[in-house]
């Protein structure tokens, strides 16, 4: 499908889209998560603790999550376990996409990109992780292992994940 073709819908309060692509679906959002150990929310400014692509695969009923860190908050490195229970609660499970068939990768602060690995899940409350070093740690590897989890991204994705990388070294400079 060609990405002028792909319809997008935000929702009323304008903090995440859903955009429909060729072969899944995109929901991107922005979160914050203040300090360590807080309650992740949905950013209504600029600033965001993380920028989240989540997309769903619904004919092969799995997801991959792709979070770039925002230089706001606590990093993705100390707020996974904050983070990837907000994701499944808000944007996966009520898809009926269990943890087990989910897939991480991020962004952290210096540009670099990894994956998370969860070793278990508990409800929504709480995830079990580890990190994995993603090839040269560039973004190109973070593509071709999204193409390798089944995840071809077209370029409309790609630029919304590159605006986000900009977004985020922006505010560094701020």
């Amino acid at each position: 499908m060609d990405t002028s073709s792909s319809k997008s819908k935000i929702n009323t309060d304008a903090v995440h889209a859903l955009i429909h692509c060729a072969g899944y679906d995109m929901d991107r959002t922005k979160i914050v998560v203040p300090y360590i150990g807080a309650t992740p929310h949905y950013a209504t400014t600029e600033d965001f603790s993380a920028a989240a692509f989540i997309f769903i695969n619904k004919e092969a009923h799995k997801a991959a999550v792709v979070l770039v860190d925002g230089n706001h908050g606590a990093t993705i490195t100390n707020a996974a376990d904050e983070l990837i229970p907000f994701l499944q609660r808000q944007h996966i499970g009520r898809r009926g996409i269990r943890w087990s068939d989910v897939s991480f990768l991020y962004r952290d602060s210096y540009g670099a990109w990894d994956q998370i690995v969860l070793h278990s899940f508990d409800g929504g409350r709480y995830a079990d992780i580890a990190f994995r070093t993603l090839g040269d740690r560039s973004m190109a590897a973070a593509l071709r292992t999204l193409k390798e989890w089944g995840f071809a991204l077209d370029t409309h994705a790609k630029k919304h994940i590159t605006n986000a990388c900009k977004a985020a070294d922006a505010a560094v400079t701020r």
